[in-house]
């Protein structure tokens, strides 16, 4: 794709702002964050009584069909159980195991995923990476530890249990979008549409190393990260791949398209990027909006998503520069496997890199990636099928590359 020149850039971020507040104008008081306590019943914010920022998240991304009216977060969804595939491909294999259903175990993340997420304390627990790629630098002051296994139990503030004792370490102390969206070792898969007339379990510990029930063996290739997603799983969520890959035991619930939470963070990203005052009129010209970049504007932004979340503030609303890299880093967390990161990481000029950093890093453990490559200025998109080309009687130009 070509790259937009700077004042380009400065009028698209302006479009931005514009388009956000014209949305806070008009729907400001229709939409907003999800408040929950820990059973799901709406609470007015993160400051009621029994406020509990994981099932907050949870519900904000995982509606139940039945729930919808509650849910004034969701913005666009899709309102067939399309999430009822994806629940199948989350849920363990359990290979080896017929006395009980069994899942896909195919969709897995990345231990870089596992590493945006902050700790408790809002602290990464990573500054980076050594030059081998792998190695992680640990930032001190996040209290991350690496190694050994927990002796106590980790609970939210809700008393929710996050990390049963026993738990890795490094899956200790987190903060609690973590507990709703990752499967890590030991982490404990509820499944409660299990039937206990044929003896199926419930609230069952999923390990996923090498050659364990849900780990990667020779053969297959499910899971071979080893870590797994929870995100979008309800609780009495269960697929059966023994009776034809049944998901009727799957909840249904509306996969979101839209959030409130990602147009607070677009504001809160495009504000960072403005230099100077505006005056700006709104989509049908009745309204003028000043456009001026300030700590206040931006925690309008970022705030309520940090508080939600369970966090304390950031430090940096005075540095273009690390605001900047706070507020990608939050984006990555809040809308993780929601369908945006391959388009945020195009707009930032990441892509390439990132794609390639990942294809060399599996060279080492997978031979189907050897030939592995992303080629700027063609894989940002997929070709258009050939029939399509000939139907269309040369109207249709193919994507570059192809």
């Amino acid at each position: 794709p070509n790259k937009p020149d700077e004042a380009t850039k400065r009028a698209n971020w302006q479009k931005v702002i514009n388009e956000c507040n014209t949305f806070f104008s008009n729907y400001g008081s229709r939409y907003h964050l999800m408040y929950t306590n820990k059973d799901g019943v709406a609470v007015s914010g993160p400051d009621s009584e029994g406020f509990s920022p994981t099932e907050s998240y949870r519900r904000a991304v995982r509606t139940l069909f039945s729930e919808m009216g509650n849910n004034k977060e969701m913005i666009f969804y899709r309102l067939d159980n399309a999430a009822g595939t994806m629940q199948y491909d989350r849920m363990p294999n359990r290979s080896g195991n017929t006395t009980n259903y069994r899942g896909g175990s195919l969709l897995g993340a990345t231990q870089e995923m596992v590493d945006a997420y902050f700790m408790s304390n809002g602290e990464s627990p990573i500054s980076g990476y050594s030059a081998d790629g792998v190695t992680p630098i640990i930032n001190e002051k996040s209290d991350y530890v690496e190694e050994g296994v927990s002796t106590a139990e980790y609970k939210g503030i809700d008393g929710t249990l996050y990390a049963p004792v026993g738990t890795r370490m490094m899956y200790v102390n987190r903060e609690p979008r973590f507990y709703a969206s990752v499967a890590y070792n030991g982490s404990v898969w509820h499944m409660l549409n299990a039937s206990a007339e044929d003896k199926e379990e419930t609230n069952v510990p999923i390990f996923y190393y090498r050659d364990a029930q849900d780990g990667y063996k020779a053969g297959t290739n499910y899971l071979s990260t080893g870590i797994g997603i929870k995100k979008f799983v309800h609780p009495k969520d269960l697929a059966d791949s023994e009776k034809s890959y049944d998901v009727s035991r799957v909840v249904q619930k509306y996969a979101p398209d839209i959030r409130y939470a990602e147009i607070l963070l677009n504001y809160a990203e495009a504000l960072n990027e403005v230099e100077g005052s505006y005056e700006i009129p709104s989509w049908n010209g009745e309204t003028m909006y000043t456009i001026t970049r300030s700590a206040t504007a931006l925690k309008e932004g970022i705030q309520p998503i940090r508080i939600r979340a369970g966090l304390p503030d950031y430090e940096v609303y005075d540095d273009v520069k690390k605001f900047r890299f706070k507020v990608k880093r939050e984006r990555q967390i809040e809308l993780f496997a929601e369908g945006h990161r391959f388009f945020d990481l195009q707009r930032w000029g990441l892509l390439e890199k990132t794609m390639n950093e990942y294809f060399a890093i599996e060279r080492t453990r997978f031979d189907w990636f050897n030939d592995a490559r992303f080629t700027a200025g063609r894989d940002e998109y997929f070709p258009i099928s050939q029939p399509q080309m000939n139907y269309s009687k040369g109207n249709y130009t193919q994507n570059p590359g192809y």
